[in-house]
């Protein structure tokens, strides 16, 4: 909505943070785990109860095979170089500037959009 680099910019802090942060935790039993998680798109939280197994079968599905590297290391989203490396894919892919004007919060445009 804002351009390319709002874009990566996103896409950068999804792909930084872990499957579950210690801080959403509430609770470990011998045979359950509770933890909050987003409820609505105001950002409200709920609070989900799952047996342990359940929670590490989930857990245990994002982890990459041995081998595989995340993509956030390499390339564009490597943390070295990630401002001039995008500056140049930009150029190279001959983008537009973004306009300062055109960036709106995801919560705006969708209250724009669906009226």
């Amino acid at each position: 909505m804002g351009g390319s680099a709002q874009v990566l910019e996103y896409l950068s802090r999804c792909t930084h943070r872990s499957v579950i942060g210690n801080e959403r935790s509430r609770a470990i039993s011998a045979d359950a785990v509770a933890f909050t998680v987003r409820a609505d798109e105001q950002g409200a939280k709920r609070s989900v109860r799952m047996p342990g197994t359940e929670f590490v079968r989930r857990f245990l599905s994002h982890v990459l095979p041995s081998g595989v590297k995340r993509f956030r290391h390499y390339a564009v989203l490597a943390a070295a170089c990630k401002a001039r490396k995008l500056e140049q894919a930009c150029q190279a892919s001959q983008l537009p500037q973004s306009d300062p004007k055109a960036i709106e919060s995801a919560k705006d445009f969708m209250a724009r959009w669906q009226r």
